[in-house]
């Protein structure tokens, strides 16, 4: 079954203003108006050819009904009664091409009129957006504009730039609209209000019923301007773009295939000068934007917009066996993460997505050479079809890993599996890496994952190795319960995008689409589609009240009257008691506000909040220290404004009007949005500024001093503290803060017990099931096997011994399967009846580890490099010791490279004045090049040497290269003496030569004399 994609997200419009939507993109049509008579049958574009078929249609079908909208400018309304706006008039253009007389029908609101034509009593909708579930009903052509969804807000509101800024708050969209349905499965948080029209949510919004107004750009745009609307503005949300397809196109219902065709035929006929006077009569600022046109958002080369333009339908090959990667669903159609990501690619460049017939990966390569399809979505690159195919960069690495049933034992990898039955899917890239690579395991295959899952439920198989996707959807959908992951395996698999060799322009269509989708929009779309489903732990304090509530009342009921005393007694207990619990609880909020004070003043990184008001409601000391305020400056309350003016006033942001720095800071700070920049400050240290929105409104702001370690910044997560009896300030400041907070102590049988543990930290390692929250088990199960044992024992060690602090680094498998390093800072403190617990802050340094690795590995390669090097060379210190020299310079030097280790190059100098000389030029600018520098050979004689100098990168010492010129000196000093003899014997001959001339000239002058003829003949 074909279905088109739906759209990816755009970059936000070039110009706000106009952007009325960016726009017309490649087939709109021309001039015609909008009237119930048929265009002439020969317009500017040309007659159509129809067939037979088409021709009896439209004799069968005298008046062909076009719905035209109350209030939908400058594309589809009614004024005065008459049809109006640019797809009327498109449609009235595109019928009389293929003549088709047109009747339009209006008065009924957009909803009414969208039920009239899916019950067959309206044949066309000239402006519609295509969605999977209209898809199954109505028959789209190819589409004419792009109108991208906008937000309508008052004056007070203008900061907002994203629908879910809204959340909680009151958002008016068209009844029947498709944003209606888009915003409340993707934006749940947001209230929808249904409303009759554009204007009269405009209305709304000014009479302040709604909070904003959601529609497209077009519609909003062309509404809001001087006058009556001059307190109301637009704003383009670019997160909504990729949700739903927002290219405006003309509808039939299915049935009417005849009549989709004979409206295509006509679109397809409208000429690019007609298409630009449409626009212009009904987007006056078009023009400016006429060069961008659809492809604005994508840095497209001519060649790949002339293959759009050229193909805008494509055919794709599609599986139906990697659910949820890709798959087809109950209707037909295609779906899971792929279809997510080519809904976005279509969007980006409006090209059609045909889904083929499904087959497997073998049959997609042979359709797509055979040309039967334009590309393969989730292609898999390979030795056998990297001769065939040309790809994309993977856009989806998906990690391979160990499955085994819950009652086996510990694996820490394929390692543990030799001479086990291990399940594969036959053919998958799975079966074909671990038969290439492991040779030593027992493969026992099945024709698709959900027999290799139920093989390994039955006991039939020992352990199983799947794509994680695949196997945690088939898990949750067979409903194996005694079926766990239990490590990774190290490799993963990366789908990419195909298309048939040298088909260059797709492909660079394509890779183009796909860096343009935000990371964060591919983890939406994963989270989508792999879920972790768990219950929430039941809460045993409340069974045990309300197990008391009910004792306590059957004991009333059967003891009646004569028993009032003793429950005044009970009563009184039980509210000492109460209170008791209250001063307990008070006293543990007080112990995690101080915990997370501690945390906060032992960061090295400052941190302050602001609330939605801008106040200040926190900070800590490192921040005053790091931005240098005066001490006591700061102060609960005080307006963000004040700090920032005293900022600008103090040069915090370098040169410029002071005025206009101090509005566009302003602007931004109001915004609420995550945000991370870099910059110097006017003291010389160089900050880093990361800002984060708060919950409810308000933002917290992390500032760290990056002078001493800009290249080895930590990636550092925010350490989510959750705790039901602390305020909402509390809570949302604790949930920003960059680090992994947790607590642990010993359980009741000796064993380590996590007693709390920060929001970000259950995320990270997974603590959200029911029973696991106050155990290591699931801690250590993403701790790498490597490094398990070593931290379990760490930690236990820690229980018994008496020291105060504890350090450890280790390894763990994130969720995205990917490997991250942690170091943990640990610090034991005394509980009040005996023993001892320990707070723990866990730091993400994966960053800086590779950072580590790479200069490592860098300067593995270079010493390697030099080692080869016909070259002397060698790293040294300002005073010429040498910290690294390669083997060609001992060997110049006639010493054992021993010898050389902590030497000096001017111990082996033969002029130490020339060499003192040498490390001054050296001081002062940082090089030296080609200098003559005789050197000291063990033997005693003289080394000619040519050497050059460089600063290392690093600013700390010197690299230099030395060049044995000995030979060539020697070579040169005998070609100079062989010259200087050829010169002397030049000059003896050519003497010779001269004379006989002279002598010659003599006799010719004699023999003259006596009239006769000369004797020799000489050259003039």
């Amino acid at each position: 079954m074909k279905r088109p994609g739906r759209p990816a997200p755009r970059a936000a419009l070039p110009r706000p203003g106009l952007l009325l939507l960016v726009l017309l993109v490649l087939l709109l049509a021309g001039a015609g108006g909008a009237r119930a008579q048929p265009a002439p049958a020969s317009q500017p574009g040309g007659n159509v050819a129809l067939t037979e078929a088409e021709r009896a249609w439209v004799a069968e079908h005298p008046v062909v009904t076009v719905a035209n909208s109350l209030d939908w400018a400058p594309f589809d309304y009614t004024e005065d009664g008459m049809p109006r706006g640019m797809s009327t008039e498109l449609v009235s253009l595109v019928a009389g091409r293929v003549g088709l007389r047109l009747q339009f029908v209006n008065g009924l609101p957009w909803s009414a009129m969208l039920e009239r034509f899916l019950a067959g009593q309206i044949d066309v909708m000239p402006a519609l957006y295509w969605n999977r579930a209209r898809a199954a009903h109505i028959a789209f052509t190819s589409h004419y504009a792009y109108n991208p969804p906008a937000l309508a807000l008052r004056a007070e509101d203008a900061g907002l730039r994203r629908l879910d800024q809204l959340t909680g708050r009151r958002v008016g969209v068209v009844s029947g609209s498709a944003l209606l349905e888009m915003v409340r499965r993707n934006r749940p948080g947001v209230e929808m209000v249904p409303l009759e029209s554009v204007s009269a949510g405009l209305e709304s919004l000014a009479r302040r019923e709604i909070d904003a107004l959601l529609d497209t750009a077009g519609a909003i745009g062309h509404r809001i301007g001087p006058g009556a609307a001059g307190s109301l503005s637009m704003v383009v949300d670019p997160s909504l773009a990729g949700l739903a397809d927002m290219h405006l196109r003309i509808g039939v219902l299915r049935e009417q295939q005849v009549l989709h065709d004979l409206l295509q035929k006509g679109l397809d006929t409208v000429t690019p000068a007609e298409r630009l006077a449409l626009a212009r009569r009904w987007l006056p600022d078009t023009e400016s934007l006429a060069a961008d046109g659809f492809f604005g958002p994508l840095p497209l080369t001519e060649a790949e917009q002339a293959y759009v333009r050229a193909r805008p339908r494509l055919s794709f090959g599609a599986r139906s066996d990697l659910t949820p990667i890709e798959f087809v669903d109950d209707q037909g159609a295609h779906a899971g993460l792929v279809s997510d990501i080519l809904q976005r690619v279509s969007a980006s460049t409006g090209l059609l997505m045909d889904m083929a017939p499904e087959r497997n990966f073998a049959e997609q390569v042979a359709a797509l050479t055979a040309g039967e399809t334009d590309f393969i979505a989730a292609a898999l690159p390979g030795p056998d079809t990297d001769r065939l195919l040309d790809f994309t960069r993977p856009y989806l690495p998906v990690p391979a890993v160990l499955l085994t049933r819950l009652d086996a034992p510990f694996l820490r990898g394929l390692d543990g599996l030799e001479g086990m039955r291990v399940g594969v899917v036959y053919g998958s890239p799975v079966h074909d890496h671990l038969e290439t690579t492991r040779p030593d395991l027992r493969l026992v295959t099945a024709p698709d994952i959900e027999s290799v899952l139920t093989d390994l439920s039955r006991g039939e198989t020992d352990a199983a190795v799947a794509n994680l996707m695949t196997a945690s959807n088939a898990l949750d959908r067979l409903e194996l319960t005694n079926v766990k992951v239990a490590a990774s395996t190290g490799f993963s698999t990366n789908y990419a995008m195909a298309v048939r060799n040298g088909d260059t322009a797709l492909l660079g269509v394509l890779q183009k689409a796909l860096d343009a989708i935000d990371p964060r929009d591919l983890d939406m779309f994963r989270n989508r589609w792999v879920s972790l489903r768990g219950e929430p732990p039941l809460d045993a304090g409340r069974l045990l009240a309300w197990g008391g509530i009910a004792a306590a009342v059957a004991v009333l009921l059967l003891g009646g009257m004569g028993l009032w005393s003793r429950k005044l007694r009970r009563e009184m207990r039980e509210r000492r008691a109460a209170e008791l619990r209250s001063l307990e609880q008070a006293a543990e909020l007080e112990r995690q506000r101080d915990l997370l004070k501690v945390v906060m003043d032992a960061m090295t990184v400052g941190v302050v909040a602001f609330d939605r008001g801008l106040r200040l409601i926190t900070w800590n000391a490192k921040f005053v220290e790091i931005r240098g305020y005066p001490e006591g400056m700061l102060r609960e309350g005080m307006a963000f404004e004040e700090l920032l003016r005293y900022d600008v006033e103090h040069g915090e942001f370098g040169p410029g009007d002071p005025e206009r720095i101090f509005a566009e800071r302003l602007e931004r700070m109001r915004q609420f949005r995550l945000s991370s920049t870099e910059r110097p400050r006017p003291d010389g240290r160089f900050i880093e500024i990361r800002g984060s929105p708060l919950a409810g409104g308000g933002v917290v702001t992390i500032v760290t001093d990056m002078t001493d370690r800009k290249r080895s910044e930590q990636s550092l997560g925010r350490a989510l503290e959750e705790n039901r009896r602390q305020s909402e300030r509390l809570r949302g400041l604790a949930d920003n803060l960059p680090a992994m907070v947790f607590q642990f102590g010993p359980g009741p049988r000796g064993e380590v017990n996590i007693t709390y543990a920060s929001a970000n930290m259950r995320r990270v390692f997974g603590m959200d099931r029911p029973g696991e929250v106050q155990t290591t088990a699931t801690f250590f199960d993403r701790v790498l096997p490597q490094d398990a044992g070593r931290v379990r024992e760490a930690l236990s060690r820690a229980l018994s011994d008496t020291a105060e602090t504890l350090s450890l680094a280790f390894g763990i498998r994130a969720p995205d399967g990917t490997e991250r390093w942690l170091d943990a800072s640990l610090r034991a403190y005394a509980l009040p009846g005996g023993g001892r617990h320990w707070d723990g802050l866990v730091l993400d340094v994966t960053e800086r580890r590779r950072a580590e690795e790479t200069l490592r590995s860098s300067e593995s390669m270079l010493k390697t490099i030099l080692a080869a090097s016909p070259l002397g060379a060698t790293m040294m210190r300002s005073d010429g010791r040498l910290e690294y020299f390669n083997p060609r310079l001992a060997e110049m030097l006639g010493v054992a490279p021993r010898a050389l280790e902590g030497a000096s190059l001017g111990d082996h100098c033969l002029d130490a004045a020339q060499c003192e000389e040498l490390f001054c030029r050296l001081a002062r600018d940082g090089r030296v090049d080609a200098l003559h520098l005789p050197l000291r050979h063990a033997s005693g004689r003289r080394v000619e040497t040519l050497f050059t100098c460089r600063e290392n990168l690093s600013g700390e010492g010197f690299i230099g290269w030395l060049d044995d010129i000995t030979e060539r000196l020697a070579t040169e000093a005998r070609l100079t003496e062989k010259m200087e003899e050829l010169e002397q014997f030049s000059r003896i001959a050519v003497g010779r030569e001269l004379r006989m001339i002279a002598l010659k000239a003599e006799v010719n002058a004699l023999r003259a004399e006596l009239a006769r003829p000369p004797s020799y003949e000489l050259a003039e």
